[in-house]
């Protein structure tokens, strides 16, 4: 279906309007090992993540005498890396006719950019998560409807969980549905149970029960009724990064770059003379992987 826009708007606005939407929806990949690659890549479709595994090293006695005397350094922890291949390209397109640019009314680019880059987020995220499941993480920690996701479920259930699994104090994050998030917003919107006021101004949880919370209805349900989950960065392996055009010029190609994150939303455009229509393409292009299985506990509703 084409889309009349006013040619005297720039293509700008749309490309800044898409990212600022897909930034805004792809919030919940900063709890895993994510890069976001603003340069191209040469000759390669890998881009190296960082990897924090969980550390499971034995303590060791020291001694001054035997085999096993002094310091003994045959178990080491470093930041790890692995490699991602970037292998999945996902857009969304924009068609208009010679006809809609001759007699389009007046319409938000900026809206346009927003439900585009909405649109292309939400099938992203999808894609991500579609490993979160049994096979890949295990039994759930947390079953039930979003009204019994409160504080208590966090702290005594999801967290009691992560606690034995070892993982770190820091960098705890969840992530669920809108429902289950609002219901830990609401049980802690009383000033007296919580330190900010986030949740009552922005709708922001930090530091609950030691995890950030993130919310996000584009999470699948993987035919496992998968509402969320909770993660250490270590639990999938995500890149993304831009690939142009590989003749210049074959098509007009520009690119916006968040500056904070790196993450880039490509542009594509060219004329169709025999159909007489401009088309115009949205994309991102990522890959990833799965890491660790102890690193992600899924969150259920039944």
């Amino acid at each position: 279906m084409a889309v009349t826009i006013d040619s005297a708007l720039k293509r700008d606005i749309i490309l800044s309007s898409a990212l600022k939407a897909l930034r805004a929806r792809l919030l919940p990949l900063g709890l895993f090992s994510t890069v976001f690659a603003n340069e191209t890549m040469e000759g390669t479709n890998k881009v190296v993540v960082p990897y924090f595994p969980l550390d499971t090293s034995t303590a060791k006695d020291f001694t001054y005498t035997g085999a096993e005397k002094g310091y003994q350094f045959d178990d080491t922890y470093n930041q790890d890396k692995r490699e991602v291949t970037v292998n999945k390209r996902k857009y969304v397109p924009l068609s208009i006719t010679s006809a809609d640019i001759a007699r389009q009314p007046q319409l938000s680019l900026e809206q346009i950019g927003e439900a585009k880059g909405y649109a292309l987020a939400d099938q992203v995220i999808k894609d991500i998560l579609s490993p979160v499941t049994a096979a890949n993480f295990g039994a759930p920690v947390f079953t039930g409807p979003s009204g019994n996701f409160d504080f208590a479920a966090v702290n005594e259930e999801v967290g009691v969980a992560c606690d034995e699994a070892n993982w770190p104090d820091t960098q705890r994050g969840i992530a669920t549905k809108s429902a289950y998030y609002r219901n830990v917003v609401t049980d802690l919107s009383d000033a007296s149970r919580y330190s900010s006021d986030n949740p009552v101004k922005r709708g922001m949880l930090e530091d609950v029960a030691g995890f950030d919370l993130a919310k996000n209805n584009s999470i699948p349900d993987n035919g496992e009724n998968l509402v969320g989950f909770a993660c250490f960065p270590s639990a999938l392996l995500v890149a993304f990064a831009p690939i142009p055009p590989a003749k210049e010029g074959s098509v007009d190609y520009d690119t916006s770059v968040d500056e904070e994150t790196g993450l880039v939303i490509e542009f594509r455009e060219w004329f169709d003379e025999d159909d007489d229509i401009l088309k115009t393409v949205l994309e991102v292009n990522y890959g990833y992987a799965v890491g660790e299985a102890e690193a992600l506990k899924r969150i259920v509703s039944q």
